[in-house]
């Protein structure tokens, strides 16, 4: 009897393992992000250097958390990610392999949502239309000390409205924005073509170079 009951535990153990297996470590997850094709892969290395610069970096747009293990892979010290949907309903593989990151994600609209304290780093992947990275530039932009990344600056939704709409694009709301004051503060210091497209802007000191 007692054997058969040890059989019994051993199979619901297996059983159990099976439908709960342990999480890929970090390193995997991000090799596989970078190497299996999507919207993004072709960014995952350029995203992660950029957040080996950071101390804190922000996401708005989690979906399916490509970008967020990008971001993750570099351990900084905080990172949120943000999105209206479901910041965590796709990536509770990644929150279990944070390792020393303070990881929080919120589920919020990137208009309604406040960044609780200054970052080095913010990244953009939200709604694709002129007026939506307009307004998110304009909200965000003073609480980011060194970068700003944003996705899709290319075809389909680099010179169109996603939905649409016809406001002209991510660049158009980017141009718009660069004409602000605070937009006035960032210079374009890389924009890739590749994989929908890829631009980083980075804060200008007083005396016009990169901080």
């Amino acid at each position: 009897v007692a054997s058969a009951i040890a059989d019994h535990e051993h199979w619901v153990a297996e059983q159990k393992a099976k439908r709960n297996p342990p999480p890929k470590p970090l390193q995997q997850l991000y090799e596989e992000a970078r190497s299996t094709p999507s919207d993004f892969n072709e960014h995952v290395d350029r995203l992660r250097d950029l957040a080996a610069e950071c101390d804190s970096v922000v996401e708005f747009g989690t979906r399916h958390g490509v970008s967020s293990v990008a971001i993750l892979a570099a351990q900084p010290r905080k990172f949120w990610t943000v999105d209206k949907a479901c910041a965590g309903c796709h990536i509770a593989h990644i929150v279990a392999v944070a390792g020393q990151t303070d990881f929080q994600l919120v589920q919020a609209d990137s208009l309604e949502w406040t960044i609780p304290e200054p970052v080095d780093a913010v990244f953009i992947d939200t709604v694709h239309t002129a007026a939506q990275v307009f307004a998110e530039l304009s909200k965000h932009a003073p609480q980011a000390r060194k970068y700003i990344a944003l996705h899709d600056t290319e075809a389909p939704w680099g010179y169109a409205d996603e939905g649409g709409t016809d406001g002209g694009g991510i660049r158009a709301g980017l141009a718009r924005w660069q004409e602000t004051d605070e937009g006035r503060r960032w210079a374009l210091i890389d924009d890739r073509r590749n994989n929908h497209g890829f631009a980083v802007l980075a804060r200008q000191n007083d005396g016009g170079r990169t901080r």
